[in-house]
């Protein structure tokens, strides 16, 4: 958990007791300024955490008045007059008041106040909502990359390349990801989650709905998100980012579906943002509410409108990648992306299946200003998750292939880290699988750690492959990089399971080496992992 000085900079979040006025509605208010502010740009280390300030120092952003709390006058006027502060939005310059309809009418006239938006009766509540799911160990230590057991879960993460990345030694270690869901009820009880709490992988938590810190008695559904994106116990589950850091944040609420919630998830952003967060995974969407007047367009998924689009927009300008489920509106009437995945910076996931074929419940695109949504896709049907009683199933949404692909990004960022984050998320859809035909199902299509990785690197490339696919037994052509010749090269062969299956290393290594695979290799696509000096390449080989 956050220590109480770590707490202590997120003083965006203010959380007072309740006051008990009947017939109390919330609203949100907006402040016209920032002057006369008790904190200064000059000392953001009152208001962000080191890591908050480093991210922004690596990818040169420079602090902006938008980073500064709300003014802590306006906030004491609002308490003197009788209204109860449930949480407050730097980036938005307001606060969730819950006051009476009279109280708010008063408050609008007040000269600091610009707006006052009325956003549901404070006790609003109705039945539970389904979200965007359509339902159907110990941390490593001695295990090695090489011979992890994904169980039922190698299909979904073999077709994004995670063994591969696995095998080369990366799994989010370093990475700080927020997941934002409806809870993760009994998650700190569970076996595939030990892995995170004895290693004190889990450094926070908050229930932006409840205003508490528990966030493990609500939620299957943020249960089964963290499985996909980072559960471990080998020969049932494993994560692609099983090795990264982790904000359990609550935004959702499964009794109702109001704009609150899109609030809800610009503070649990925010308070992401203050703690160093480097990845949001969200398997969140909003288009329709409770309250019909509150309901969204497809005009207003123009990238730019709604609460929840600009608060993620927002983060992305503060260094953060924020990978967002596309939906699960494709075969219904709505059809379309929901916000915040019709950001222009959100990289939006929709769900194919294990033919890799596009699963019809999976929203698409365009975006109202006609771009390409979603931006990715990874296995979103069928996909085997862990359930909140221990158990495993197989379920279905777009809410499961986001944090694959929120995982693989956190993968490729440990193994880039000089990258920016438009950097990480063009490596991935410049090289997906329809990268040079993107569509409105697909998007750039499925994601190549391979040649994302290649792609992004700075290193040189280290050798080509000839031929490939090559028939077994027989000899393929290792072609060195000419600045690369006389240097050491290993390689390394691997089955998609990320097994080690050959291994050769050259010394003083020629122009031309040759490789000689024994016919007793099975057939099969395998992953060529070469190490040199420079740094390292994989390579994706077929034998036949």
């Amino acid at each position: 958990m956050l220590t109480a000085k770590s707490k202590a900079i997120f003083c965006f979040f203010i959380f007072l007791s309740f006051q008990g006025l009947a017939q109390t509605n919330l609203y949100f208010v907006t402040f016209t300024d920032k002057s006369a502010s008790d904190y200064s740009l000059n000392a953001p280390e009152e208001f962000l955490s080191a890591k908050a300030i480093a991210r922004r120092k690596v990818q040169d952003i420079q602090i902006q008045e938008e980073d500064l709390p709300v003014n802590k006058n306006y906030l004491d006027s609002l308490n003197k007059l009788g209204i109860t502060i449930k949480g407050s939005s730097r980036w938005q310059n307001g606060v969730i008041a819950e006051t009476s309809q009279q109280v708010s009418e008063e408050l609008s006239k007040k000269k600091f106040v610009k707006s006052v938006k009325y956003l549901q009766p404070a006790e609003a509540a109705s039945n539970p909502l389904s979200l965007s799911s359509v339902s159907s160990t110990i941390h490593r230590q001695s295990t090695s990359p090489s011979s992890i057991d994904y169980g039922p879960s190698l299909t979904q993460n073999a077709m994004i390349g995670v063994p591969a990345i696995h095998a080369l030694g990366y799994s989010g270690t370093g990475k700080l990801i927020a997941v934002l869901d409806n809870g993760f009820l009994n998650a700190n009880t569970l076996t595939f989650f030990n892995h995170l709490f004895q290693n004190g992988k889990v450094i926070g938590t908050y229930d932006f709905v409840s205003g508490e810190e528990n966030v493990y008695d609500d939620g299957n559904h943020g249960v089964n998100v963290l499985s996909v994106l980072a559960g471990f116990e080998e020969g049932k589950i494993v994560g692609p980012a099983y090795d990264a850091s982790f904000l359990l944040l609550r935004t959702e609420n499964d009794f109702s579906e109001t704009i609150l919630e899109e609030y809800n998830w610009l503070m649990a952003a925010e308070y992401s943002d203050s703690a160093g967060v480097d990845i949001i995974s969200s398997s969140l969407g909003y288009n329709t509410f409770d309250f019909p007047e509150q309901d969204h367009t497809y005009t207003d998924l123009d990238g730019k409108t709604t609460v929840v689009t600009k608060a993620a927009e927002t983060a992305f300008s503060k260094g953060m990648i924020i990978v967002n489920s596309a939906g699960n509106e494709g075969n219904k009437s709505w059809k379309y992306v929901t916000a915040p995945a019709d950001g222009p910076s959100v990289l939006t996931i929709g769900a194919v299946n294990s033919a890799e074929k596009y699963a019809a419940f999976s929203s698409v695109g365009p975006s109202a200003d006609g771009r390409i949504k979603p931006d990715l896709t990874a296995m979103g049907a069928g996909v085997y998750a862990g359930n909140p009683d221990n158990s495993f199933s197989n379920t279905n949404g777009t809410s499961f292939s986001c944090p694959l692909v929120a995982g693989l990004v956190a993968c490729l960022w440990q193994a880039r880290p000089e990258l920016s984050n438009k950097e990480i998320t063009d490596a991935l859809k410049k090289t997906a699988s329809k990268a040079e035909s993107p569509d409105f199902q697909y998007g750039f299509g499925i994601p190549n750690f391979e040649k994302a990785i290649a792609f992004s690197s700075a290193d040189t490339l280290i050798a080509g492959l000839f031929p490939n696919p090559v028939t077994v037994p027989g000899d393929v052509k290792l072609i060195i990089a000419n600045e690369l010749v006389s240097n050491d090269v290993q390689a390394e062969l691997f089955d998609l399971t990320g097994k080690k299956i050959f291994a050769e290393t050259f010394f003083k290594a020629e122009k031309i080496n040759q490789i000689r695979f024994p016919g007793d290799i099975q057939r099969g696509v395998y992953f060529l992992v070469l190490n040199s000096q420079s740094g390292h390449q994989v390579i994706r080989i077929i034998l036949q």
